[in-house]
């Protein structure tokens, strides 16, 4: 029988089989498999261990009590010698303040433990690889007061109710320990409040391998390891989920909940998803936007029109704030037989206009940060008014991300006092070089309008041709997927 090592007086193993006591000797792996432990009716410590080495594909459920009425609390300290591969598993649950807690224990980190009970539950699973010394710890019923450390608290910590409107900050022990689940449930009770913006505090960092969930009606967000974006939730409650492994811990998380009330209401994610768009009977302005911040995973496509027959354009806006970090917005719509789709990443949303009073819109993010989103203003622009050299004054160029001939032209014949520039790209990876080809029919006046186009090579230099007067302009060829035009 292994015995524990140090000061502490060496106590015997005692197994309950089938109406049998069995104490000193040491335990088979079929007598293991059959316990289902056993109540204790002292105050004696006992030595609780699997065999050594333990055995592969074993599901073992053992349940210890001690019932002494002076009990207020068990104190487990683990052997030194505690191993189980990585995996396997040895999870302690218990009960507190109405719920359950469960401590893990896979591989290694067998942090010594403090129960605010009286009886806790043992699970031990092994697969079919290796097994190692599996574990033997010691443990002894305590009388009177105890103080639970920081991440036996946090354990034990059921949620809360918050009867008023002020904004509660939750958070984990910092850093948080190994070998945790813990779930707790957070309400505001005022009727007002429909939903609940949770604020990161920026030194927020969860090892890749830990988690922290949220869910709320039939949304589960999970969030990831650090730069955590703001997060509404719909209603005023949800459930929180904290799992950590035995690897390393960081520092955790901590939020500060703010309450929003009715008629105070922001865009969620799970809004901006489902919505599919909108067909506008008038001819003003209107805003698109995402939630601020936007979330991860998503992805929205979406179709907007303007059904008066007056508007044959729209101008697209963003405001200055607007920023989509690495993922990507399309806005795309047909223009006589031309298919026009503008791409854009980053901070690069310029705006443009929309040469149809209908366009569509997909949206998606990826599984790293976010950013603020977009506030884009779709202005529709009526026949009477317009021109064709308005909407080429603003045009800022296209990215283009197909490998589809595209065509460039202005206005004929163009307008006085233009001063366009203009910026055009194939995102296709495979596009090395473009061929301009000019129209037969492209004059310029001579004296004072002039073409530019520029581009710059992969040694850095910047090419700039110029175009002016009549006559064939040729062909250009450009050894890059980009180039700039300006028209003065």
């Amino acid at each position: 029988m292994s015995t524990k090592r140090g000061s502490r007086s060496i106590l015997p193993v005692v197994f309950l089989l089938a109406g049998m006591l069995s104490v000193g000797s040491a335990v088979t792996c079929d007598e293991y498999a059959a316990y289902r432990g056993t109540v204790f009716d002292g105050m004696q410590s006992q030595m609780l261990q699997s065999p050594h080495p333990y055995c592969n594909n074993q599901e073992v459920y053992q349940s210890y009590n001690f019932t002494d009425s002076s009990v207020t609390h068990l104190k487990i300290v683990f052997d030194e010698e505690c191993k189980i591969e990585v995996f396997d598993s040895l999870d302690i649950s218990y009960d507190y303040k109405n719920q359950t807690f469960t401590w893990l224990y896979p591989s290694a980190g067998f942090n010594n433990l403090i129960i605010p009970n009286h009886a806790f539950n043992l699970t031990f699973t092994s697969d079919s690889s290796y097994s190692y010394y599996g574990y033997s710890f010691e443990v002894t019923p305590m009388t009177g007061d105890f103080e639970l450390n920081d991440c036996e608290s946090f354990a034990g910590n059921p949620g809360e109710t918050f009867n008023g409107i002020d904004p509660q900050v939750i958070e984990s022990p910092h850093p948080y320990c190994d070998n945790m689940v813990v779930n707790q449930s957070y309400i505001f009770a005022n009727s007002s409040i429909t939903q609940i913006r949770m604020v990161f505090d920026t030194q927020t960092e969860i090892e890749s391998y830990d988690s922290l969930t949220i869910s709320y009606g039939h949304v589960v967000k999970t969030f990831g390891r650090y730069d955590i974006p703001d997060y509404i939730i719909s209603g005023g409650e949800f459930n929180l989920t904290f799992r950590s492994d035995f690897s390393v811990s960081f520092w955790g998380y901590s939020i500060n909940l703010v309450p929003i009330q009715q008629g105070h209401e922001v865009l969620t994610c799970e809004t901006f998803q489902a919505s599919e768009g909108t067909s506008f009977n008038d001819t003003s302005a209107h805003i698109i936007k995402t939630p601020h911040p936007y979330c991860n995973d998503m992805t929205v496509s979406q179709h907007y029109s303007f059904v008066n027959e007056t508007v044959t354009e729209i101008r697209v806006e963003f405001s200055d704030l607007s920023s989509i970090s690495y993922d990507r917005l399309e806005v795309f719509f047909e223009a006589g037989d031309r298919h026009i789709n503008y791409s854009f990443f980053e901070k690069d949303l310029s705006g443009f206009i929309i040469k149809d009073r209908e366009f569509g819109l997909t949206f998606n993010s990826n599984y790293a940060g976010t950013d603020y989103g977009f506030d884009m203003t779709i202005t529709p622009l009526l026949a009477q008014p317009h021109t064709p050299c308005d909407s080429y004054k603003v045009d800022p160029g296209a990215i283009f991300s197909g490998l589809d001939a595209q065509v460039i032209e202005s206005p004929h014949p163009y307008c006085s006092d233009l001063n366009v520039s203009q910026h055009y790209s194939f995102t296709d990876s495979s596009v090395t070089q473009l061929t301009l080809s000019f129209d037969l029919e492209s004059s310029i006046e001579v004296v004072f309008d002039m073409l530019t186009i520029s581009h710059t090579k992969a040694d850095g230099t910047e090419v700039k041709n110029r175009y002016g007067g009549d006559g064939d302009f040729g062909v250009l060829v450009i050894d890059t997927n980009e180039f700039d035009l300006e028209f003065v």
